[in-house]
């Protein structure tokens, strides 16, 4: 028994359309007009079936739906996007029929609402992505672990070089300390004991020499003395605290204060430091050799001033491998003075070893050498700017958090 009718067609759970072979649309149930929001059958009866197709499906109507039901009688499972009355896109699946009646070709089609199936299909998408994505995660992982490896034995290496180094360093400033000042002080003792002893024999040229073989074993003595205490900087003896620069520049202000005792009024003025990670006994010998050198290149001819300010700025803490970039915080300290001041040329000059060096006094330069040993110590920098005549500025940069480092 037939129980379909006209009207379970018009209202199928599916849009019905046919169209003439000329592409105009023949008869459209209300399902389909629904789905296209429209609201009468004469809106798109008549009309041209590419009226209700978007630009895309109006190609892959015209160069493949087309002229396969044509050729073939049928379409199955043929996916378009068809066009709403506001323009939005209503992905559907096709089947067409081809059938003729009295002579003439009618092409019967439905068509089957898919929304979910670009959800599907876009999840599906996402799914592939993400897995690619994986696998490159999975690959870059294992090349990762492959360069940690070799990082693994380059630093174990590295680690074990310096510390057979540290090793190396440590018998150096025994040497230097006790082994090298005993035979220089035996030296000046004996060279004493002659002068005293000998001296009715001895001609004044002989006593002359006698002394100058004091005054060179007094200049080693120092030497050895400089040489064990820079050597000592490269020794960890204590741990990084937090410190109140402001408390660490005044006391070595002070102890500079009271060697030289300064006849002539110095004008010393320090604006607040923030506190800042560090070695408190190695900072106070940064800051005591460089306020020294303040007052032992001062300009005789004018009162010595001294200013001292501060600014926190960004820095990157990554000081040797090219193309890492980390910034964190430093405090970067200036000191400024009137002195003498020095050439341009000597600005890197200024931080070496023994620059210093003459005949006729036991200064050898170690002062400013010092302070660029503890400012790498704290994973700092130091430089010099001067004008000769006008005065130099000593820059110091230190880290503010020696964790983050």
């Amino acid at each position: 028994m037939n129980i379909l009718n006209a009207d379970d067609l018009e209202n199928a759970p599916c849009g019905f359309l046919t169209f003439s072979d000329i592409g105009m649309i023949e008869s459209i149930n209300t399902t389909l007009l629904k789905l296209l929001g429209y609201h009468q059958h004469d809106e798109l009866i008549g009309k041209q079936v590419e009226h209700i197709l978007t630009i895309a499906g109006r190609i892959f109507y015209q160069t493949h739906f087309y002229p396969l039901i044509k050729l073939q009688g049928k379409a199955n499972e043929i996916f378009f996007s068809l066009k709403t009355n506001n323009n939005d896109s209503l992905p559907v699946i096709c089947n067409a029929v081809r059938k003729e009646v009295k002579g003439i070709f009618i092409n019967h089609c439905i068509f089957i609402v898919v929304t979910e199936r670009g959800k599907y299909e876009q999840e599906l998408l996402t799914a592939k992505r993400q897995a690619e994505e994986a696998l490159q995660r999975n690959a870059g992982l294992v090349e990762a672990k492959k360069e940690l490896e070799l990082n693994s034995i380059e630093l174990d290496r590295q680690v074990s070089r310096l510390k057979q180094v540290n090793e190396d360093i440590t018998q150096f400033s025994k040497i230097v300390s006790h082994d090298l000042q005993e035979p220089i002080r035996k030296i000046a003792v004996l060279a004493d004991k002659l002068a005293i002893e000998l001296k009715q024999l001895f001609l004044d040229t002989q006593s002359q020499e006698l002394e100058k073989i004091n005054r060179e074993c007094r200049r080693l003595r120092h030497l050895a003395t400089y040489l064990e205490k820079f050597i000592s900087l490269n020794i960890k003896t204590e741990e990084f605290v937090k410190l109140d620069l402001n408390e660490v520049i005044l006391k070595a202000y002070s102890k500079v204060v009271t060697m030289f005792k300064a006849d002539s009024p110095v004008s010393f003025k320090c604006e607040i430091l923030p506190m800042a990670d560090g070695y408190i006994s190695q900072l106070q010998l940064m800051f005591y050799n460089i306020l020294e050198n303040c007052f032992k290149f001062k300009d005789p001819l004018k009162p010595l001033s001294i200013y001292v300010e501060s600014v926190t700025v960004k820095q990157n803490s990554f000081r040797t491998v090219k193309g890492k970039y980390r910034y964190i915080d430093f405090v970067k300290i200036m000191i400024t003075d009137n002195g003498n001041g020095f050439e341009s040329i000597d600005r890197q000059r200024v931080f070496m070893l023994l620059k210093h060096k003459n005949d006729t006094s036991y200064n050898f330069g170690f002062g400013l050498a010092f302070c660029k040993k503890i400012a790498d110590n704290h994973y700092g920098n130091i430089y010099a700017e001067s004008v000769i005549g006008i005065g130099t500025t000593i820059v110091i940069l230190l880290p503010v958090e020696q964790t983050h480092i």
